[in-house]
């Protein structure tokens, strides 16, 4: 299991429609799926071995197995939280004939924390939103609402992965700027 982070450089103008990040640029199937086979060939020159690889391509439980693998937990939001990355991440499968030493699963660090359920224009918490409308609880109003809220993203950035992601991007870029600055100028 492996995580690519999808956090993107610019966001959409605000008074433009707005589409989710992660739909952003390119396919991420294809580009998740590419970079996998690249790490299992480059696995195979050491270690040879037979593999398959998916980005929500398969019927893999992968935030089951991300949690198993120990990159990260489920949050109220339904989604992976990854302490580094935050949410912002596409999770891709690796399934492979070599043994490995299995990780140990992260403990959820999410606590008492509720500012994704705050931050949810329904207030809902879309976790239990997914288990209702697959259940077939629901009308096609409330469907597309649940819809609506699990694509706007609000529970994503008040997430404080989020914040931690912010503030890990801007310490990169401050570094970025100090080594730009300390170089000889021709």
């Amino acid at each position: 299991m492996v995580l690519m982070n999808y956090y993107p450089r610019r966001w959409q103008s605000a008074d433009k429609p707005q589409i989710a990040a992660y739909a952003y640029g390119n396919d991420y199937h294809h580009i998740v799926k590419s970079k996998l086979s690249q790490l299992a060939e480059e696995i195979n020159k050491v270690a040879p071995h037979s593999y398959a690889v998916f980005c929500d391509s398969a019927p893999v439980m992968e935030r089951a197995w991300a949690v198993r693998a120990g990159l990260g937990w489920i949050g109220r939001n339904g989604m992976l939280v990854n302490p580094k990355l935050g949410t912002f991440t596409f999770i891709g499968t690796l399934i492979t004939t070599l043994e490995l030493e299995p990780s140990k699963p992260m403990e959820n660090h999410c606590g008492t924390c509720k500012k994704c359920i705050e931050a949810c224009p329904m207030g809902l918490e879309p976790y239990l939103l997914n288990k209702l409308a697959k259940a077939g609880r629901m009308d096609d109003l409330e469907a597309n609402k649940v819809y609506d809220c699990i694509e706007c993203g609000c529970c994503q950035f008040t997430c404080p992965s989020y914040i931690y992601l912010l503030d890990s991007i801007r310490l990169a870029k401050a570094n970025v700027m100090k080594i730009m600055r300390s170089r000889p100028k021709k």
